[in-house]
């Protein structure tokens, strides 16, 4: 019996490869060797890149909304979007690199898209470890630790010590209260609406601090030309509470920003410990209804003001202890 034909390996493109300037060149890893798996995208399995990918051209990725698709936009698009939804074992690669090239005209772009155009956020996965979930958790379903999830609950006797996909610890809740786990759920959900339905181009960070100590936030847009100076900050704590931080009236905070970088007053790292997460949206249009909201809706943020408005998003993971 004749051996199997070998599996083909993907064409080998080293830096002094000479590219054609129109053919775009994706792969869905950056390392031939590595399975790529599906994974759950609007309750149902897909594969990232192709689900991304259909985002990017339907003008998800059209970051400064010109109609127009460049490669650096679509490379910075599937980058984040694929590798974030993968907890960074899938990481997609494009070449040529960091250029401006159009790769797909998009035509003109609807500034009102309709709810029913929105994709849904999947249910938050989540891994109950030495014990089970508290009923009535939602939206929410529980997996095994062998699958993709969003949250791990180690429980121990009446404690249940959370961790996220990357295995940061973020808080501490009683086992037994969903009270206390639904809004970390919550939490979950809206950071990965954010990062799977906005232009996140507002660059994501992550760093340790300890109690007592003091966080510096300096704020400026990708680019400045953009005109998006309608500023909102807000922070959710590790047990789900929502903060909103700017603009304060108390403060006379001024919602629409005339220089940057701003520099916010400093924050003293205080309890609740654990992954605090601030974000911050920098806006064409002052999002005044959702200032309205925010103090009667945590940790559900009522998202629909921000899709009918032009928007650049950014999250800041900050870890305590």
């Amino acid at each position: 019996m004749d051996a199997p034909p070998p599996i083909p390996e993907l064409p080998k493109i080293t830096a002094e490869s000479k590219h054609h300037p129109h053919v775009t060149f994706i792969t869905a890893v950056d390392n031939d060797s590595l399975k790529v798996p599906e994974t759950i995208l609007g309750n149902q399995h897909h594969g990232a890149l192709s689900w991304f990918f259909a985002q990017a051209i339907s003008g998800k990725a059209d970051g400064n909304q010109n109609g127009r698709l460049e490669r650096d936009e679509l490379e910075s698009f599937l980058t984040q979007k694929v590798s974030n939804q993968m907890n960074f074992i899938q990481n997609p690669k494009l070449l040529p690199r960091a250029d401006n090239v159009s790769v797909f005209h998009l035509g003109p772009v609807s500034s009102k898209p309709t709810p029913a155009q929105q994709p849904l956020t999947a249910d938050i996965a989540i891994v109950v470890q030495n014990g089970t979930a508290p009923s009535g958790l939602k939206p929410a379903r529980v997996v095994n630790s062998s699958q993709t999830f969003d949250l791990r609950f180690q429980l121990t006797g009446r404690r249940a010590d959370v961790f996220n996909h990357t295995g940061d610890k973020i808080t501490t809740l009683p086992s037994g209260a969903a009270y206390r786990w639904q809004p970390v759920i919550d939490k979950t959900r809206l950071l990965k609406t954010l990062e799977t339905q906005f232009d996140m181009r507002l660059k994501p960070i992550q760093i340790t601090l300890r109690e007592g100590g003091f966080l510096h936030f300096s704020l400026s847009p990708g680019n400045q030309a953009e005109g998006l100076n309608a500023l909102t900050v807000l922070s959710l704590a590790p047990t789900g509470y929502l903060q909103f931080l700017y603009p304060l009236s108390d403060y006379n905070d001024p919602v629409v920003v005339r220089r940057f970088p701003l520099l916010l007053p400093p924050m003293e790292i205080s309890p609740p410990l654990g992954g605090e997460h601030f974000v911050v949206m920098l806006c064409r249009s002052v999002a005044t209804g959702l200032h309205e909201l925010l103090a009667r809706v945590q940790p559900q943020l009522p998202l629909s003001h921000l899709h009918n408005n032009r928007c650049q998003i950014g999250q800041y993971a900050v870890f305590s202890d």
